[in-house]
């Protein structure tokens, strides 16, 4: 009989006759043994715990659904799984766990998040992995340092979504660093637009895609574009004729007619 047996027989027999021996069976799995202790006698089952303990995943559940608190006979295995380093540290110590600190700090996620919600402040171990991820850079600026954080910009700036949400809601200011990979996302390139740039218009700004060079037009110009302009509307239709912005603008007479000083 394994122990997954030995847990199934004991679970609908806890009298039988040979339970000595079948809890002895299931001392030998860490998954049956966290199993018979939660579901079966609901306490410890302080014969299992040494295979409890060499595994992070039992090792945890033990802790948080069975000890409920702290468990130092796992924390050797669970310091080695940064994502449930982080979920007992959150959990069940509700503190630091600084024996798992070296497995946290090298993942981006575990990282923002143990420094939000365990050290509740800058926690410069994770900086390195959290800096290299545009999302956590992105929560690591607003909830921890709350303001620019300049390692985390060179990756927040590949991602068009999170280069405006860095713009709007931490510098609440352009972000030129972000603004060729938000240029290439009518969505984000209209939503930073709207939110960020608002009047700050510039010409330069306008060109980078058809976005921008037709609420140019729209709303600074109110007509055709100046020729250099213009003709960087043509290109941006000869590398994609189907564009909203392109087609909205060149289908428009209002937008084809040169002022006279053009002429």
């Amino acid at each position: 009989m394994n122990p997954e047996q030995a847990f199934e027989t004991l679970k609908y027999n806890i009298s039988h006759e040979k339970r000595d021996s079948l809890e002895q069976t299931i001392s030998e799995d860490a998954k049956s043994s966290f199993r018979y202790a939660k579901y079966v006698i609901e306490g410890r089952f302080e014969l299992g715990e040494e295979a409890i303990s060499q595994s992070a995943i039992w090792s945890y559940q033990y802790a948080h659904d069975v000890i409920q608190g702290r468990w130092e006979l796992g924390e050797a295995a669970i310091s080695k799984d940064a994502a449930f380093a982080f979920e007992y540290a959150d959990d069940v110590i509700d503190g630091r766990f600084e024996l798992g600190e070296a497995a946290i700090c090298q993942f981006a996620d575990r990282s923002c998040l143990y420094a939000t919600h365990i050290i509740q402040g800058r926690w410069e171990p994770g900086e390195a992995a959290i800096s290299k991820n545009a999302l956590w850079s992105l929560c690591y600026a607003m909830d921890v340092i709350q303001g620019r954080w300049e390692p985390g910009e060179a990756a927040i700036s590949k991602d068009a979504e999170h280069s405006l949400g860095y713009a709007r809601d931490v510098i609440k200011r352009r972000f030129k660093l972000g603004e060729a990979a938000i240029s290439k996302s009518e969505q984000y390139a209209f939503l930073y637009l709207k939110q960020v740039i608002r009047e700050k218009w510039t010409r330069k700004l306008a060109m980078m895609c058809p976005c921008w060079l037709y609420l140019y037009a729209k709303d600074v110009i109110r007509g055709r574009l100046p020729n250099r302009l213009h003709n960087t509307m043509i290109s941006f239709g000869i590398i994609d004729s189907e564009n909203k912005y392109v087609k909205k603008y060149c289908g428009s007479k209002k937008y084809q007619v040169k002022k006279k000083a053009e002429f």
